[in-house]
């Protein structure tokens, strides 16, 4: 069974009021609508009442309003019901065995965490069960610790445990300033949702890049393929967070069997001696004077 059809089974054991795997495996499709419906109709009554929990468990319920699900656990059990379970049970007869406790919660597989969030975040959060992450076995409490019973620790960007070599990039010289907190992972890419090579390619860039980003009357073509084909996302060694350094990242494309002849001029006297292609073409993204990218702006 795929991780979607997992989660979209234990919802429906919950929403039925069984523990997971009580039930026959079922292919079924989640959508908006049935998660919509689970997290308004499939909790008890009680639920939506004053928090039955917090009578006995009023250390962990006070823990659980000091972090960002405060409003949840305030004035209802919405919050408890979705890790531990239905406690109607637990609570006529007080025995730890009545209730989904800390050591069954620690054997959950990711699809059975993903499941408990989505049975609250499931209609803001649909997308999440097509995502990488989730096709990954990634689940919502490996970015997001600190939400259950204490406040979440200080620990920087979530994403550094696992792209680790992204994570690195950012201690290069040229680098998008995430390490300094104008910028986070997510203001490009969003983690709860399959992203397309086009949504983080050109238009992404220019959302900040707009001086870069056009329409220009003479477009460099190079532009079409991409940011990323001159430009390192993450961090580079070079400025500009360039792929490569010098006259090298240009002539990957503009060379030819009479290099250092470009198109149909030669270029020997303006490259000697340390010349840059960019002295002259100093408009790379695009020029609005000359088609040839504004060498020397035409004077």
């Amino acid at each position: 069974m795929t991780q979607k059809g997992q989660v979209a089974q234990i919802l429906d054991s919950r929403r039925r009021g069984h523990a997971p795997g009580e039930v026959p495996i079922v292919k079924r499709k989640v959508s908006v609508l049935g998660l919509a419906a689970i997290c308004t109709f499939g909790l008890a009554a009680w639920a939506r009442a004053e928090n039955p929990c917090a009578s006995c468990h009023e250390e962990q319920v006070n823990a659980v309003r000091q972090t960002v699900h405060q409003r949840a656990a305030k004035n209802d059990a919405r919050f408890c019901v979705a890790c531990h379970g239905d406690p109607q049970k637990h609570l006529e007869s007080g025995d730890k065995a009545d209730i989904l406790g800390q050591e069954t919660l620690a054997q959950w597989q990711a699809a059975e965490k993903t499941a408990a969030c989505l049975s609250c975040h499931g209609p803001s959060r649909l997308e999440f069960l097509n995502s990488p992450h989730h096709q990954g076995q990634v689940s919502c409490w490996s970015c997001h610790p600190g939400v259950w019973h204490q406040p979440a620790k200080s620990a920087g960007e979530p994403c550094s445990g696992c792209h680790r070599q992204e994570a690195a990039s950012f201690r290069r010289a040229y680098r998008h300033p995430v390490p300094e907190g104008k910028l986070a992972c997510v203001s490009c890419h969003d983690p709860h949702r399959e992203q397309s090579s086009e949504e983080l390619g050109r238009e992404r860039c220019v959302q900040c890049h707009r001086e870069v980003g056009g329409p220009f009357v003479f477009p460099h073509l190079a532009v079409e393929d991409g940011c990323l084909t001159c430009h390192a996302p993450h961090g580079s060694t070079n400025r500009r967070m360039l792929v490569t350094a010098g006259n090298g990242l240009c002539v990957r494309c503009h060379s030819q069997s009479n290099f250092p002849g470009v198109g149909k001029v030669p270029h020997n006297f303006n490259l000697a001696g340390g010349g840059r292609c960019f002295d002259c073409h100093s408009e790379p993204h695009g020029s609005n004077v000359s088609p040839l990218l504004a060498p020397r702006l035409l004077r």
